[in-house]
């Protein structure tokens, strides 16, 4: 993990043969903090995804040329679990069981509120190795608490960037170990219930010098994760996802 974190948005491909939805989600996208780009058919979205890159796919199943079901099957051939790939349909087709089977990672129907769809994408980006801005997941952070052990106890650390591999802190008035050093971790997510993740890291990189006066800087990679409740990073994206939660 280095100090330096991609300053970036997450880039979203939304697909839908209706231009007024297409119109009115991706502007609810970009309002959310996505980068947003657009298609009318399955089509136009192959050849977008073939020519870009995309961190999110928002995607249709019944379009006049082909299903949704065509597209997810050409993304997941090129790769088994990136981009994300959510379906929001009025028509499904399958089973979402069938279709998490075949590589989506979430189906939405058309009557679920598309805040749920922008809050679920967030959940599952956050908790992914891609890390970007934290000012990106404003409404998501409040959730999540991080403490480390550093030589007086258990200190209180802003976040200022994740990923499932390590984590970049700012820390105050205290001793900051050396890189190389191991370090013990909490992180408390407040979600409609309380998970407590705990576990061991290494510190990668310290700045203990700051021009704002806001307490030193240090990079940890994770070592290991355990919680008590038997619920790890990726079961986490699980259990928030509201799509996941309704059919509870």
């Amino acid at each position: 993990m280095t100090e330096a974190s991609h300053h970036r948005r997450p880039v979203v491909l939304f697909v839908d043969d209706e231009s007024d939805l297409r119109l009115v989600s991706s502007l609810q996208l970009e309002f959310a903090g996505f980068e947003v780009k657009t298609a009318a058919n399955v089509a136009e979205a192959i050849a977008l995804f073939d020519a870009e890159s995309f961190d999110a796919i928002v995607s249709d199943m019944s379009m006049p040329g082909g299903s949704g079901l065509v597209f997810l099957r050409h993304v997941r051939k090129k790769d088994q679990t990136k981009p994300l790939f959510f379906f929001f349909s009025s028509n499904p087709l399958l089973a979402d069981a069938e279709l998490i089977a075949l590589g989506a990672n979430a189906v939405f129907h058309k009557t679920v509120d598309f805040d749920t769809v922008i809050t679920a994408l967030k959940t599952h980006l956050f908790l992914r190795s891609e890390r970007f801005r934290v000012d990106d997941f404003a409404d998501f952070l409040p959730k999540l608490q991080v403490e480390v052990e550093l030589e007086e106890g258990f200190q209180p650390a802003k976040l200022e960037d994740i990923s499932t591999g390590g984590m970049g802190l700012r820390v105050q008035d205290a001793k900051i170990p050396t890189p190389g050093s191991p370090i013990n971790i909490r992180l408390h997510f407040n979600a409609d219930n309380w998970i407590d993740l705990q576990g061991t890291g290494e510190v990668r990189w310290v700045k203990t010098k700051s021009k704002d006066g806001k307490g030193a800087k240090l990079g940890l990679m994770f070592k290991e994760l355990s919680n008590g409740t038997s619920i790890t990073l990726e079961r986490l994206l699980a259990l928030m996802n509201p799509s996941t939660l309704q059919r509870q």
